[in-house]
């Protein structure tokens, strides 16, 4: 556990225990970020499939994931998902990780804790030994693609996000560590 003094944030890996409630922050999350820009029933529609409990549970029980929940004040306040050993083809490297997801709540934009969580995830990347950061985003999410480039993420091709019957293209982006 890491602990940041000023904020009273601390970092834990999320156990199986946690799938409950790390779904429903998850979903909650999850429709903070998208409400304004997804449809519906298409937005609920993926949340359900996505973020239930025996979903989450699933793939808390996957030793190539790990789930870096952010407590603020003893409250979870977001969480980021490293995933090993799915790297797209344009990054066959085996040092290369994904931050598969970074959530915050709402509630928590504009404070901080997104530097805090992102921080957090690098680090564990090259203590782990990665050479290579990659995640996949909406390119229509601009908030999200400013902070990715603020962090020195760049667009390094294209990525498929499957939901229900239609696959959208993200854009893959990397950072070298």
């Amino acid at each position: 556990m890491e602990s940041m003094n000023a904020e009273a944030i601390t970092f834990r890996v999320a156990v199986p225990e946690d799938a409950g409630w790390l779904a429903g922050l998850s979903a909650r999350s999850f429709r903070e970020a998208y409400q304004a820009v997804w449809e519906e029933p298409g937005l609920s529609d993926y949340i359900n499939r996505a973020f239930t409990p025996d979903q989450v549970h699933a793939e808390l029980a996957d030793p190539n994931s790990t789930f870096i929940l952010l407590i603020r004040n003893d409250e979870p306040a977001g969480y980021a998902k490293l995933r090993r050993g799915h790297n797209p083809p344009d990054l066959d490297a085996t040092t290369a990780v994904q931050i598969q997801r970074l959530y915050l709540l709402a509630a928590y934009y504009g404070r901080g804790l997104g530097d805090h969580l992102m921080g957090h995830c690098l680090r564990e990347a090259g203590r782990e030994g990665f050479a290579t950061v990659w995640l996949a985003v909406w390119p229509e999410n601009t908030r999200a693609v400013k902070f990715y480039q603020r962090w020195g993420f760049a667009v390094a091709g294209s990525y498929p996000f499957y939901h229900g019957n239609e696959v959208a293209q993200d854009w893959l982006m990397k950072k070298d560590l």
